[in-house]
């Protein structure tokens, strides 16, 4: 009797049976389709990135040609500007990654992993808080702009 039971039960209480017990498996069956479309898209991102930066401008500068070449490249390396502004650039990420594992990486293991729960949200607050300085900034920066005796509107319409 037990046969029958069995076989009558929902395709979903199989898989359940087969994933119990197998958590590299479950954790790649709920996490993997995300991850995967972050991956397309992100390298979706930089491949498009690249192949635009191989176009060239046409000769007076106004409109992009669709022909691609590594003159861009060639120029970076060529000129000293560029190739200053490329390499400090590289640095300055290359100081940013230094500075978050140095910095990041043993802050949010202390608060994963030690602080309790009170403290956990003491840091957090401490750690995003900072970060609306640049919203505020910007709110105050559209308010001067399109506000009553804003920048904009006195540009429009200086009568109001």
């Amino acid at each position: 009797m037990t046969d029958v039971a069995s076989s009558h039960q929902p395709a979903s209480r199989g898989a359940s049976r087969w994933l119990h017990g197998r958590r590299r498996t479950q954790v790649i069956s709920l996490a993997g389709g995300p991850a995967l479309w972050m991956v397309v898209l992100y390298v979706g991102s930089l491949l498009s990135l690249f192949l635009t930066s191989m176009y060239r401008l046409s000769d007076d500068g106004s409109r992009v040609e669709h022909v691609i070449g590594a003159e861009n490249y060639q120029e970076i390396v060529d000129k000293s500007v560029y190739l200053t502004v490329a390499l400090r650039t590289i640095k300055v990420a290359a100081c940013v990654t230094l500075i978050d594992l140095v910095l990041a990486l043993p802050i949010a293991f202390y608060m994963a992993k030690v602080a309790t729960a009170r403290w956990r949200g003491l840091l957090v607050a401490s750690v995003l808080v900072p970060l609306w300085g640049s919203y505020l900034v910007k709110a105050f920066a559209w308010r001067s702009i399109v506000g009553k005796p804003g920048g904009l509107l006195t540009a429009v319409s200086p009568t109001l």
